[in-house]
């Protein structure tokens, strides 16, 4: 699903000039995040809505910037941006995931790292997403159904 379709589908959680610039790897996040946040404002009917303002690729991580919204919302963000590195910005995948260390620092598997020529001056450094991960990145995403984020990332890992 492309940032646009995103865009389009969730209109009112967008500013009318939102940037949008995050790698195909990690739109199905993006996804479940304006998902959830969309299930949690119209279950509390929140004074101040949230409203993103950007997305984008910082240090390696998913970095949202927002205003409005709550606790909630704010948890609902954090988790997501902490997931992010757990999660390979150019396919998807969540096996043998690391970040680099170079000029730029990205979220890649091994096997994106290795068949791009142009991360090969950086260097790879593996990173583990353990059980206790998911569960605090599920407990981030309150409004999403229980066992989401585990149930993503095991079918990630199947399809690769």
């Amino acid at each position: 699903m492309k940032m646009e379709h995103i865009k389009g589908q969730y209109n009112w959680l967008f500013s009318s000039n939102a940037v949008l610039a995050v790698d195909e790897g990690w739109t199905w996040l993006v996804s479940g995040l304006v998902h959830a946040l969309d299930a949690y404002e119209n279950e509390w009917l929140l004074n101040d809505p949230v409203k993103i303002i950007g997305i984008s690729q910082r240090m390696g991580s998913l970095s949202i910037v927002f205003l409005g919204g709550d606790y909630s919302t704010d948890a609902m963000i954090r988790c997501v941006e902490m997931a992010s590195n757990q999660v390979c910005q150019s396919c998807a995948s969540t096996e043998d995931v690391g970040g680099t260390f170079g000029p730029s620092i990205y979220t890649l598997c091994r096997q994106c790292w290795l068949s791009d020529e142009k991360y090969h001056f950086h260097l790879l450094s593996p990173n583990i997403l353990s059980e206790m991960a998911a569960a605090k990145i599920e407990a981030g995403l309150l409004a999403m159904e229980e066992g989401w984020f585990k149930k993503r990332l095991q079918k990630l890992i199947a399809r690769s």
